[in-house]
């Protein structure tokens, strides 16, 4: 079984299969984020970068990747713009993420940065 570790500890079993539910079978897991001694790394779709440790912890947000997983709104297409921000990311390139109006890009900019434990002011 895959395992999706997040801030050093497992998700429980009964979230995983949740989360895997809205995804093909035998692709393993879409998200995964990994803290070991040696290496941290977070892993979006088959894309896999590695995570740098903060300056300041205290401006990394927390709450928002949980906020996706206690809303559902972990969705196939969700995982595609989180992917995707990942390799801009990677690449060193800009993003702009465009949407209708309202909190839902600013939510998933903060999850992206919990996600991959970047500062956010």
């Amino acid at each position: 079984m895959h395992r999706l570790v997040k801030a050093g500890r497992t998700m429980s079993s009964a979230r995983l299969l949740r989360l895997q539910a809205h995804f093909p079978q035998g692709r393993g897991p879409l998200l995964r984020r990994d803290l070991t001694a040696e290496a941290a790394f977070i892993e979006i779709g088959g894309v896999k970068a590695p995570l740098r440790r903060p300056q300041r912890p205290d401006l990394v947000p927390r709450g928002f990747v949980n906020h996706f997983e206690a809303h559902r709104v972990v969705s196939p297409e969700a995982l595609g713009h989180f992917r995707w921000m990942l390799q801009k990311d990677l690449l060193g390139q800009d993003m702009f993420l465009l949407g209708a109006p309202g909190p839902a890009r600013m939510r998933m900019a903060q999850a992206f940065c919990e996600l991959t434990g970047r500062e956010v002011e």
